[in-house]
This record gives C-alpha cells, sequence and structure tokens, in this order.
C-alpha cells in the first residue's frame, strides 16, 4: 500500500516509509504504537490508517480530491506536529505551535476515526454518519493502483502489532516532555544471528550490533521526495 503512494507517507512530520518493526519509519509501528496518555500517539495511528485508506480510494497520500477528507487531513496532521513540538528540545522554533482556531487533538481523532470507519465526520457538530455508500461495505479494490484484494483479510500480524505496542519504538516523537527519548529507541540487530530484528541493546545481537533503524531526523525535517 505505501508502495502505491509513492513509497512514503508524512505523518505528522515524520516519514513512514516501510512496514519494519522496530524502525523509526514503520506503518506498524505507528499503527499499533501504545499511547499510555500520549493522545499525539493516537493521532499519529489515525492519520496513518487514513493515509492508507485514502491511497485505496485514489486520494494517495495526503488524500487529494477526496473533498472534505483532504482538508481534515491537512489540518489534523499539522495539528499532531505542532501540538509535539513546543517545548520539546528538537528545534521546533520554525514551525512554531497549532494556531488558535486549529482543530484540537481530541476532535481530529474523533474525526479521522470516523472516516477510518467508513464514516461521514462532521466537523461542525462532532457527528458521525453512516450511510449505503460505506466504504466498509465495499470491495477492497483499485484497479487504477494496481491493488485489489479479494476477499479481504486480516490487516496484519496481531502477534506483529502486539509486539509493536510493547516495545519502546514511537515512530512520532524524537523527544518530548511525556515521552523522551522514543524515535531514538526505534533500533534493529545489524549482523549477527538476530539480524533484522528489534533490539534494545548489543547483548540482545549475537553477533551483531543494536543500531537504530529508521530515519531519526528532528521533528519536522523528515519529508518525503517530491
Amino acid at each position: 500500500m505505501i508502495n502505491a503512494a509513492g513509497g512514503c507517507l508524512e505523518i505528522c512530520g515524520e516519514r513512514i516509509t516501510n512496514t519494519v518493526l522496530g524502525s523509526a519509519d514503520s506503518a506498524v509501528e505507528a499503527m499499533c504504537i501504545a499511547v499510555q496518555g500520549v493522545p499525539e500517539r493516537q493521532l499519529a495511528r489515525q492519520l496513518t490508517a487514513a493515509a492508507l485508506n485514502c491511497v485505496m480510494s485514489g486520494g494517495g497520500a495526503t488524500c487529494s480530491g477526496l473533498g472534505d477528507i483532504s482538508t481534515l487531513f491537512a489540518e489534523c496532521n499539522s495539528v499532531c506536529e505542532c501540538s509535539v513540538c513546543p517545548g520539546t528540545p528538537e528545534g521546533c522554533s520554525s514551525i512554531g505551535s497549532c494556531p488558535p482556531d486549529s482543530l484540537t487533538v481530541g476532535q481530529c481523532i474523533d474525526a479521522l476515526d470516523c472516516f477510518n470507519n467508513g464514516g461521514h465526520p462532521s466537523l461542525s457538530d462532532g457527528s458521525c454518519t453512516f450511510d449505503s455508500n460505506n466504504c466498509e461495505n465495499q470491495a477492497l479494490c483499485n484497479q487504477d493502483i494496481g491493488l485489489c484484494f479479494k476477499p479481504p483479510g486480516p490487516a496484519g500480524s496481531s502477534n506483529e502489532c502486539n509486539d509493536a505496542n510493547q516495545n519502546l519504538c514511537t515512530v512520532i516523537e524524537a523527544s518530548t516532555p511525556k515521552s523522551p527519548g522514543n524515535e531514538t529507541a526505534c533500533k534493529l540487530c545489524v549482523g549477527g544471528t538476530n539480524a533484522g530484528k528489534p533490539c534494545a541493546q548489543n547483548a540482545e545481537c549475537s553477533g551483531g550490533n543494536c543500531a537504530p533503524a529508521g530515519t531519526q531526523q528532528p521533528l519536522g525535517q523528515e519529508m518525503c521526495p517530491t
């Protein structure tokens, strides 16, 4: 699915390019994240799911051309980025804080959750409506981008998602007051018998090294190629 979006999604100012457990660029880590009182993580989950849904709907990774969803995705992606920014040592001064009239993190979570479940979110009153055109009732198929899942199967391995939920890798935060250093905890074994597996220290990589995995740049500096 990510390949159909050009191989890269921009979520909360961070690059998502793979599904590798333990990588700072992983869609699995973004969608199976442990929220732990940090609502921006839940927003990152909903934004990642929305981007993938938009790719399948023909709107690309930014939901372009999909009406109000395009506007919603753009604003909420910006809200996620500016919300984790203030007060952190990430070089966020160039991004600034969220505009006072922007949606809140909670409003974005609710609206995107509605969309991701096949509904139509209303930003005016916060409602979520469903109709006969609910995408959950449609075939998961888009011939224009060469993706067709017949019949739809499970979204992914539940074990892998559980592993992502329990590890220390958090793809949207290089460092925040609530959860310092989470992106820097995204590491994989390089070489040895456990090559390619998530790790926290060299001792877990018999015959190899535990090294940072994925792009770990300051917030807002991770951009997809244009």
